[in-house]
């Protein structure tokens, strides 16, 4: 799927049923969810998920939100070795 006219979907789309509205962010949200854009040729721009396909609602179970990093540990509290 593409956008065509990310001023007019910020607009009309993501101020009614986003929390947001800007373009960027539903954008990090997109690869957040496994979805990946696509970087060369007349698609250029669009984005697709393997599980994101038309006629396979079946498949729609399986796209799920990518897990937050994990904190970084803090050397500094750990027990000497």
């Amino acid at each position: 799927w593409r956008v065509h006219k990310p001023k007019v979907f910020e607009d009309r789309v993501l101020s009614e049923h986003f929390r947001h509205s800007k373009y960027q962010s539903f954008t990090r949200q997109v690869t957040g969810w496994g979805f990946r854009r696509i970087t060369q040729d007349k698609n250029k721009h669009a984005y697709y998920h393997e599980n994101f396909l038309r006629g396979s609602p079946h498949l729609l179970d399986k796209i799920n939100r990518a897990a937050a990093t994990p904190a970084q540990p803090d050397f500094y509290r750990m027990a000497p070795i």
